[in-house]
């Protein structure tokens, strides 16, 4: 009988240290983080850590649903909805625009 490891047990391929590369605002603007290493997205098990320089860390307790993250900011729900999502790059809908991020 084979013995799966605990990381491949409940594995996600959403779940890990993502990189921030820009934020495309819903107001169409954008901001380019390439030249501004040290930040990140830390998706873990129950919960999606924001890693942003000048912001600190903030986590959020979240649920999935597919491809929907429905994460818990001050009692309210946000939803985050993964629009692309390969083994090295994801694109996030959040409820301030569209997260590109690679790993």
């Amino acid at each position: 009988m084979a013995c799966a490891s605990n990381t491949e047990v409940g594995s996600n391929s959403y779940y890990g240290k993502w990189t921030l590369n820009k934020i495309i605002y819903k107001s169409g603007r954008s901001r380019d983080f390439t030249k501004e290493p040290g930040n990140f997205v830390h998706i873990k098990e129950t919960e999606v850590s924001e890693i942003i320089v000048g912001h600190g860390v903030r986590s959020y307790p979240y649920t999935q649903e597919t491809n929907v993250l429905t994460l818990i900011s001050g009692g309210e729900p946000d939803i985050w909805r993964v629009v692309e999502s390969t083994e090295h790059s994801m694109k996030i809908d959040t409820y301030i625009g569209r997260y590109v991020l690679t790993r």
